[in-house]
């Protein structure tokens, strides 16, 4: 490892900085190196952890490099807690994680300070850039709280998990990233069903405009319209960076998507929200299917669900009643809001047809500055959602069955099931050892970030979980 002598450089601001997405390609790191714990750092740890951090930092063509000072600093007594190898590679991996682009673009002499808000170590770094190379000096390390830099030196900060929860408590977390908000996906055709037999219509089938809607899962809706709650233990498959907000929303009405049966391949390899944790939840079951429900979350985070699905995999259920309720919905909204936006009768040979019109007029109407246009909008998008309550009151049992009778077996052929949870607890936590994301060192990690919850955490492979679960399902529906 080369050594350098301790910088003392000044150059221009980094300037501001912003997080940037898990590039997903961090490299394996020595195991051994956590089992080191309060115990002082050696000149051949720090070579291991700079390997690491050269291997991680390679991809944006920086190569890391310590000066002698670090070495020297790193086992002061001053940090009051020994600095630990796990920390430092903690650190480096949440810096590139968070900042690494950002980094490679900063300008040679460049100063800043990498600050870990979890365990108050901070490490100032100057960056030099040499045919085509960039070298991030990492000049000195020290922990202490509230450490303070110049405006030339800016600080590279990561938050720590209590941090992450107390933003999350006062409503400053990530919003939920999907494409449409309520009043776009409603008017957006969930397309048509697969049951084109003669007598499909009869059955409320292809004929039905019905088809085309978009229905709420919806907790509070369930509970005014149908007549009982359904709650089961269930387990959902996410990441480790997705864990704190999962947490936080807690016994509210999000929703996340669960399963009682899953196979070892998802299970390690993760659905869309990522893998290495399995948590075990009981919440109240909003739907529950042997297979994927197709829901769609829009962006307030509430679930939507298509109207066919109702009618069953062969489209063989009777919902003549529902489609019937449905229709009347949207003839009803048509009529009564269709002239609202540009005072026009909603153009289309059919209701559907007269309803897309009439976002298009909304569409027209907002982009020339109408501000009443928004104000129809929210009512438009009030009368809807009561609308569908109604037609749940109408054929509560129906609606009821249908969306929760999959819970009585809980059996699928497919590699997983699909099972709609709000107003949930989390009851343990599983790390999945063979994940796809696991990195070494992480599951310590994450033990120690929420241990504060008082939650049980426990490690195991995608096997033994996929064992597990399907125990787990099969043990609750005996007997019934």
């Amino acid at each position: 490892m080369k050594q350098f002598n301790e910088y003392v450089s000044i150059g221009p601001s980094a300037g501001n900085v912003q997080p940037i997405a898990d590039l997903g390609d961090i490299p394996p790191f020595n195991q051994a190196l956590f089992a080191q714990k309060g115990k002082p750092i050696t000149k051949s740890d720090l070579d291991q952890i700079e390997r690491y951090a050269d291997k991680l930092f390679a991809a944006l063509g920086i190569d890391v490099e310590f000066t002698k000072h670090f070495m020297d600093r790193v086992n002061d007594a001053r940090n009051m807690k020994q600095i630990t190898s796990s920390e430092l590679v903690r650190l480096f991996k949440q810096s590139y994680k968070k900042y690494g682009k950002k980094i490679a673009k900063m300008s040679d002499d460049a100063n800043a300070v990498i600050n870990d808000m979890k365990t108050d170590i901070n490490m100032p770094f100057v960056l030099n850039h040499k045919k085509g190379e960039i070298e991030l000096v990492a000049k000195t390390v020290m922990r202490k709280k509230n450490f303070t830099t110049s405006a030339s030196s800016p600080k590279l900060s990561f938050e720590s998990f209590q941090h992450k929860l107390d933003e999350v408590a006062t409503g400053d977390f990530a919003p939920v990233t999907h494409q449409m908000s309520l009043s776009e996906l409603i008017f957006d055709s969930a397309g048509h069903g697969s049951d084109m037999s003669d007598t499909s219509t009869l059955r409320g089938g292809a004929g039905s405009v019905a088809n085309n809607m978009w229905l709420p899962l919806s907790g509070s809706i369930f509970k005014r319209a149908l007549p009982k709650e359904v709650r089961i233990t269930v387990y959902h498959v996410t990441r480790m960076s997705n864990f704190d907000q999962l947490y936080a929303i807690q016994n509210s009405n999000r929703s996340i998507s669960a399963f009682a049966n899953m196979d070892r391949g998802p299970i390690a390899g993760g659905v869309q929200g990522g893998s290495g944790l399995v948590v075990e939840v009981d919440g109240n079951v909003l739907a529950a299917s042997r297979e994927d429900l197709f829901t769609i979350p829009e962006k307030s985070g509430r679930r939507m669900m298509a109207f066919n699905w109702f009618r069953g995999p062969w489209g063989s259920n009777d919902v003549v009643k529902m489609a019937k309720g449905l229709e009347k919905l949207l003839k009803t909204l048509v009529n009564k809001h269709g002239k609202s936006f540009d005072g026009k009768a909603p153009k289309g040979k059919g209701d559907w047809e007269k309803w897309e019109y009439m976002r298009g007029a909304y569409m027209k109407q907002k982009a020339w500055g109408d501000k009443s246009a928004g104000r129809v909008m929210q009512r438009i998008v009030k009368d809807y959602m009561d609308g569908v309550e109604k037609v749940f009151k109408q054929n509560a049992k129906q609606v009821q069955d249908t969306l929760t009778n999959y819970v009585k077996r809980r059996k699928t052929d497919d590699n997983w099931d699909e099972i709609v949870v709000d107003d949930f607890n989390i009851k343990k936590v599983w790390i999945i050892t063979d994940s796809d994301e696991l990195m070494p060192g992480e599951a310590d990690e994450f033990k120690s970030n929420i241990s504060l919850t008082g939650l049980p955490v426990e490690t195991i492979d995608s096997q033994d979980m996929e064992a597990l679960v399907r125990y787990e399902a099969q043990l609750a529906t005996e007997g019934s």
